[in-house]
């Protein structure tokens, strides 16, 4: 892409074993949100599926357990060490999957999937299965962003069938040897380019985000909210896909775009941050754990 900078490739390593691993910066700053409201749960990350079928429950506790012995994330705990937030790796764990059952009193499933971690405690991983019928089974994961994100949740939903049906190939790479290769001089200087960028980009005052909304902003950043469907007429979708092409720019900018135009309209505002999620996974070997 002409303009685009050029990045130079630094190969990931494994790092020998240790006691105690240094945190990522995404680690790090999960660590401290979640230390800021120990009960919440704004950081756990669900996947609900209806299981149909004869079900075994054995094999698939032993599945989950293999998991486990696959994945060092879901053998990793989090705690402080001379003031410093540091991951903590067992070698084996013995996970067990929680049984439910259907909550008379109005209590959602989610609800009873959906609660608070230790990050003291491995695994920070959590599966409630529930009857619903006559062979019809629901199972519900819960694992804290920590030690997961949405490529994750993908890699785990692949590694969970292909081993209930047989076994898979030794990882090359674990996260720690990612960790540990953000914290080398050569990953803190990019890290340190990110930052003077930004710096730059939000010096002086930053434009605050007011809608004309019924409550007033809460003093503490809270997380109630939901969710609006809606569907879009075909016409209307190859249009902005037509849109996209012709600016040379994806369907998901156009979107975004359209967005910062509505809250510029209803704010008055010109100036719109938006945050928005990226997987952060620039490096082709971290795409599997």
């Amino acid at each position: 892409i002409c303009g685009a900078a050029v990045e130079k490739y630094f190969a990931i390593e494994p790092i020998e074993k240790k006691e105690y691993y240094r945190l990522s910066p995404a680690q790090k700053r999960l660590y401290i949100l979640q230390q800021m409201s120990p009960r919440g749960t704004a950081y756990n990350m669900q996947q609900v599926c209806v299981l149909e079928g004869e079900l075994n429950r054995e094999i698939l506790e032993r599945t989950f357990n293999a998991i486990t012995c696959r994945h060092e994330s879901f053998r990793t705990s989090f705690i402080m060490v001379n003031e410093e937030p540091v991951q903590r790796i067992r070698d084996h764990i013995k996970f067990t999957i929680e049984q439910s059952t259907a909550d008379s009193s109005g209590v959602t499933f989610i609800s009873r999937l959906k609660r608070p971690f230790d990050l003291a405690r491995a695994p920070l991983l959590r599966v409630l299965l529930e009857k619903a019928g006559d062979k019809k089974y629901i199972l519900g994961v819960d694992m804290h962003h920590i030690i997961s994100d949405g490529i994750s949740q993908a890699i785990l939903f692949q590694d969970f069938m292909a081993l209930y049906r047989g076994t898979l190939e030794e990882l090359k790479y674990r996260y720690k040897d990612y960790s540990a290769w953000q914290n080398s001089e050569r990953g803190k200087e990019a890290v340190k380019q990110q930052q003077q960028y930004w710096h730059r980009a939000f010096a002086g005052d930053i434009p605050m985000l007011n809608l004309p909304v019924d409550y007033p902003r809460p003093r503490v950043q809270g997380f109630e909210g939901s969710a609006i469907s809606f569907d879009m007429e075909a016409g209307e979708t190859r249009g902005l896909k037509d849109l996209a092409k012709k600016e040379g720019t994806t369907l998901f900018i156009v979107l975004l775009a359209v967005l910062d135009v509505i809250l510029a309209k209803i704010s008055g505002k010109e100036d719109i941050i938006l945050g928005i999620p990226a997987p952060g996974r620039r490096h082709m070997e971290i795409n599997t754990d």
